[in-house]
């Protein structure tokens, strides 16, 4: 094996292992999650992996000069690293140089799983939301892809993610399961009255 596949493989060894350490909790938000996936057949073990990569969840000890995404006044969270930390408010230098106060709650986890989305500007399309397909954490450079068959290296700086708590990725997930049962006991509802008007 090449010494750049180790590295990689080993690095998405340690993403994993971090991402162990959550579980669902219960919460009637998680709670819904849980049934809907029961209800199509799948286990508690595959749903929390599923909300684990969605989440992108990893520990977020928000230490000095640790390395986070940092929510802007776009509505996007940019990389950047703590500076200070005061109670509730970090201070926070991103990686454009431009320094900001935040609440702790503004601050996410820096994590680029493979396969997960960010928004990087892409020559020719602009902004443009892209796949990982790796992260070199020495150089702090991402691998992405266009979705259509281009790949393109970009420094971490000039990437961002679109700004949501970890309750509304479970929300979105329960949301989207909730109207799939939804769909799937209105489907049979409609079905049986329609076989109930045939055969009358």
């Amino acid at each position: 094996m090449e010494q750049q596949e180790i590295r990689e493989i080993l690095q998405r060894a340690e993403e994993i292992e971090q991402q162990r350490s959550y579980s669902l909790g219960d919460s009637p938000a998680e709670n819904q999650i849980v049934a809907a996936a029961m209800e199509a057949g799948l286990s508690r073990e595959a749903i929390t992996q599923a909300v684990q990569e969605r989440m992108a969840i990893n520990s977020v000890s928000r230490e000095v000069g640790e390395l986070v995404f940092a929510l802007s006044a776009d509505g996007y969270c940019y990389p950047a690293r703590i500076r200070a930390i005061n109670g509730d408010v970090i201070e926070v230098t991103f990686l454009n140089g431009f320094e900001h106060r935040l609440m702790k709650s503004d601050i996410h986890p820096f994590s680029l799983l493979p396969g997960s989305t960010v928004n990087a500007p892409w020559a020719g399309w602009g902004a443009w939301n892209c796949t990982v397909l790796s992260y070199d954490r020495e150089n702090l450079r991402v691998r992405l892809s266009d979705r259509m068959g281009s790949e393109q290296n970009f420094a971490i700086a000039d990437i961002r993610i679109k700004a949501s708590t970890g309750a509304d990725s479970i929300r979105n997930v329960a949301e989207m399961w909730l109207y799939g049962a939804a769909f799937v006991a209105g489907g049979g509802i409609v079905g049986a009255l329609i076989t109930w008007l045939i055969l009358r």
